[in-house]
């Protein structure tokens, strides 16, 4: 089980780390990214605005970021990866789509989930480029996202 303690709160959303993780480099990518101690497992979270006044369909983002992540976890993991975990839920006002790719062979394991909502999206996703198991990246990829909380009305 992944102990967590680091609290980090933002106008769009809170989670909670695993203790002993900090603040990682984007290197000019957007986003935040945290990081363990010894960086063989990162969060990135993004959030993505549409422009003032325009709205979005939940659903088709959904499905383009559903075909996103399927190629990446390829181009990533490799060939040998395989899909371990697919859901579509509901998270207030927020649709999302967490896809979980494992490749057992490299050790390595990405998750991504996706909540989309009218105007906004938030993407969470979890990596792990060293796991001893698919059991020990499934305990910490759930344990993040079950303390990822987006926050329901922006001002």
């Amino acid at each position: 089980m992944t102990e967590l303690k680091n609290r980090v709160v933002t106008d769009y959303w809170t989670l909670v780390l695993p203790s002993g993780w900090r603040e990682g480099d984007r290197e000019g990518k957007p986003g935040v990214t945290f990081e363990s101690g010894d960086a063989t497992k990162k969060v990135i979270i993004n959030t993505l605005s549409c422009d003032l006044g325009a709205q979005q369909d939940p659903a088709v983002a959904l499905t383009e970021f559903e075909a996103s992540v399927r190629h990446a976890n390829e181009k990533i993991l490799g060939k040998t990866y395989s899909i371990i975990f697919a859901q579509r839920s509901t998270s207030g006002r927020y649709l999302a789509s967490t896809i979980v790719g494992f490749d057992g062979q490299s050790h390595m394991g990405i998750c991504a989930r996706k909540y989309a909502g009218p105007d906004l999206s938030l993407i969470v996703q979890v990596h792990d480029y060293d796991s001893t198991s698919q059991g020990e990246f499934e305990s910490l990829w759930r344990a993040v996202l079950d303390e990822f909380t987006p926050v329901e009305e922006t001002a």
